[in-house]
């Protein structure tokens, strides 16, 4: 039972290392252009479907359409939210202007170093690597 249990010990350090290394080789993906993604998606469907000659073409140019209306969604989307974040920038700082004027020169000194003790908690939660949370 004893000898059982280290085969079974090291079967699973073994299977956790190669696990690691293997994480540790794959590079990032590069982003690929729209006409990378219509002939790699072309060249699957050709795989699993027989497509033939005449449909390759014709499913080519369907994948290249959508490739290139995905990637311009992704640019839009991409600056709506920088202009989202400059908006709630610049409300941020109306209103921060607003607080000099009612508060005394202590009491916002206190404030801006509370939204700023503030900001590095929420930093430190935040996922490393530019991860994104789900």
């Amino acid at each position: 039972m004893k000898m059982m249990a280290k085969r079974l010990f090291f079967l699973g350090l073994m299977v956790a290392f190669g696990l690691a290394v293997t994480a540790q080789n794959n590079p990032p993906r590069q982003k690929r252009t729209p006409e990378e993604m219509a002939a790699k998606q072309t060249e699957m469907m050709t795989k699993q479907l027989t497509l033939t000659p005449e449909q390759q073409a014709k499913i080519k140019e369907i994948n290249l359409e959508h490739a290139k209306k995905m990637e311009e969604r992704q640019k839009s989307d991409k600056e709506a939210r920088k202009a989202e974040m400059e908006a709630v920038k610049k409300d941020m700082d109306a209103k921060d202007a607003e607080f000099k004027k009612v508060l005394t020169d202590e009491q916002y000194k206190q404030w801006t170093e509370k939204k700023k003790e503030a900001r590095e908690k929420m930093k430190e939660r935040a996922p490393k690597g530019g991860q994104k949370r789900k």
